[in-house]
């Protein structure tokens, strides 16, 4: 029998205090009366190797259990600017989702390192640190050990499709923003889509895009000595045969200086353990795997992760999978993070004063509400 996660600690940060919330015409943060509490909890993993600090918010009422949700954010391979609004958007979310009557936990500690500034940290140990969130909520005796469920942002929406695949009491996942096509794909149609919002013609992007998806096999088949050789050779194949404007519009060579700058810095992105262990994962195979009610939302002005093809490959694969319940849907006007936009571009989102959508926020709360919430107070009338 597994032992049980250990409880350090459980620290009442507020009962129905002052708090913030989204407003419900601009997304942004207001104060507002909270009907929660907040909680910062201490426990470890099963061997005591690995001890989280995370916040926990619980709502109050007269109900005897909740439905309880784990979210799970990694900016591990992302834009720096993204991180600048992350925790600030998770608090916003968890506290909406608990005003909705949902306990959530997210994980801001990892053996005192803060999670967001672990750049180590490797999408199985945080599988390994969600599941470990889960059974700790498990042991709550306000949690409905029936409802569990994950949200995950972006790779974290991965993360959580991952979680549902390999575990059969996760009831419900939410995606934000996930890929659902394979990562080379997610690359070229990101890069695509990011050279697009700087106004670069489609005719000198189909240019470069060739290129672009070589080099990214390089880190599928050479070693990791042989990459730069290897990106090295196929740059200068391609510049050989390519004129010196369409070079310099996609890739920023137009010297020898900048030539090494650009093969540095793709190097360092795509040849990251993170990028090369998700070069090697097939969303396909972890959705199809699971049972759990699934919703996955895309901002349509989203060019990190496209909506279309991505919903498109997600809606397949959970046809074919035991999910009771599922649905995908492109979100209007929206941005990567849920933002409403003006430009879309990754550098606009530190300018834009939205939080978190309210539209997307209600579609998220809406498809709870359905599926989660009046299901389990159904089961508990009957």
């Amino acid at each position: 029998m597994k032992a049980p996660l250990f409880l350090l600690s459980a620290t009442l940060f507020q009962v129905a205090a002052i708090g913030q919330t989204t407003s419900p015409d601009t997304g942004r943060l207001i104060p507002v009366t909270v009907s929660y509490t907040t909680r910062d909890v201490e426990y470890h993993n099963f061997h005591h190797t690995v001890k989280y600090k995370s916040t926990l918010t619980v709502p109050t009422g007269r109900r005897r259990t909740f439905p309880a949700i784990v979210l799970v954010s990694t900016n591990a391979y992302e834009n720096v600017v993204q991180k600048i609004s992350d925790d600030r958007r998770l608090e916003a979310f968890a506290g909406e989702l608990t005003r909705a009557g949902y306990i959530t936990l997210r994980i801001y500690e990892r053996n005192g390192v803060p999670v967001q500034n672990d750049s180590s940290l490797m999408p199985f140990d945080i599988v390994k640190d969600v599941n470990n969130s889960v059974d700790y909520l498990k042991q709550k005796r306000e949690v409905d050990k029936s409802k569990l469920g994950i949200i995950g942002h972006s790779a974290g929406g991965t993360i959580a499709s991952m979680i549902a695949s390999i575990r059969d009491d996760i009831n419900f996942v939410v995606m934000l923003g996930a890929a659902g096509e394979q990562t080379t794909k997610v690359l070229s149609d990101q890069n695509r889509a990011l050279l697009l919002s700087k106004g670069i013609p489609s005719e000198t992007i189909n240019a470069y895009i060739p290129l672009l998806e070589q080099m990214i096999s390089v880190f599928n088949q050479y070693e990791q000595l042989g990459v730069r050789d290897s990106i090295v050779r196929f740059l200068d194949n391609w510049m050989n045969k390519t004129p010196r404007n369409i070079v310099s519009a996609t890739t920023g060579i137009v010297d020898e200086n900048k030539k090494e700058e650009f093969v540095n810095n793709f190097v360092k992105t795509y040849g990251s353990a993170w990028t090369r262990y998700l070069l090697n994962y097939n969303p396909e195979t972890t959705l199809r795997g699971t049972n759990s009610k699934m919703l996955a939302l895309i901002g349509e002005k989203d060019v990190q992760i496209l909506a279309r093809p991505n919903l498109t490959a997600i809606d397949a694969a959970l046809r074919k999978s035991n999910s009771t319940k599922y649905e995908v849907k492109e979100l209007p006007g929206l941005n990567h993070l849920f933002q409403k936009c003006r430009v879309c571009t990754v550098e606009e989102y530190k300018d834009l004063d939205q939080i978190f959508s309210p539209m997307a926020l209600e579609v998220v709360t809406a498809w709870l509400k359905v599926n989660v919430k009046e299901v389990s107070t159904k089961r508990k009338n009957r």
